[in-house]
């Protein structure tokens, strides 16, 4: 937030206060190009030059003889490209790139970057942890190799985070090497004080974030490279309350059903029927 206003308050009047001096103009023309490839920028440079660009085109045709002007003559028109066009034309590409970057990111196409950075980041050593035995008894379970709709096998995920120290990191275990596996119609249970990495775990299953290594299948499909297949198996109900306070019960099936991608054929059926199921 602090980054927007600064471009919009502060870079755009500084490059606008340039290209209204004779010594930097050109140089301030320049700029005006670099920084436009910032879309707040572009916003605060068309409303300036909106307001006062009358006053930047006459400035550019005065003349003075104890100086020379280095800018070129500017147009008027607030539909040049130099003007406001740029400003549009700028934003647009932003509007087409960056929508091109999530459709990528929503495939998982940067999951090549993510394994990169993980192993150019040093690896924090496994400590010995003294386990219950239920706990042990799960994961001795799930190396056996034994085929369940959701396996867990060594999740481990590390965090991070930046020091005090000047360009240095440090390195917070959230999950370390947990395990287990579950079938359809099971009941189970994460249990642990705050910072346990419960949240984390379920951040990892639903591909909120990405572990630091380990596997995780939701039926058959792996969460980290074939979500799309696994979210489809996925009904996941995060610690926040999503219960919109203004939406009837009704609104709120066909709302999630709608992004679960259920057709719209079927929708009221299934609407009539969840309400009726649960007595609501």
């Amino acid at each position: 937030m602090f980054g927007h206003f600064l471009t919009i308050a502060v870079i755009s009047t500084i490059v606008f206060a340039l290209r209204l001096n004779f010594d930097t103009e050109a140089f301030g023309d320049a700029i005006n190009w670099v920084f436009r490839l910032i879309p707040t920028y572009n916003l605060a440079s068309s409303v300036y030059f909106d307001a006062a660009g009358e006053i930047l085109v006459n400035f550019r045709k005065t003349v003075n003889p104890r100086f020379n002007h280095t800018g070129e003559l500017l147009d008027p028109s607030l539909w040049n490209i130099n003007n406001n066009s740029g400003d549009i034309l700028l934003v647009g590409l932003h509007l087409i790139f960056w929508s091109v970057v999530l459709v990528l990111m929503e495939k998982g196409y940067f999951r090549m970057l993510d394994a990169v950075m993980r192993k150019l980041n040093k690896e924090v050593p496994v400590t010995d942890m003294v386990l219950d035995q239920d706990v042990i008894d799960e994961e001795l379970r799930v190396k056996e190799g034994l085929k369940s709709d959701i396996v867990v096998r060594n999740l481990r995920k590390i965090y991070h985070q930046n020091s005090k120290k000047c360009g240095e990191k440090t390195e917070m275990v959230a999950v370390s090497n947990l395990s287990f596996a579950l079938n359809a119609g099971e009941c189970f249970a994460l249990l642990g004080v705050n910072g346990a990495g419960k949240s984390t775990t379920f951040k990892s299953l639903t591909c909120e974030v990405q572990p630091t290594s380990g596997q995780i299948e939701i039926g058959g499909y792996s969460v980290h490279s074939d979500f799309e297949k696994a979210r489809k198996l996925i009904g996941y109900c995060p610690q926040p309350n999503l219960i919109f306070p203004d939406m009837s019960v009704e609104e709120h099936i066909t709302y999630y059903a709608t992004t679960k991608g259920i057709p719209s054929s079927k929708r009221k059926q299934i609407c009539e029927q969840t309400i009726s199921e649960l007595g609501l």
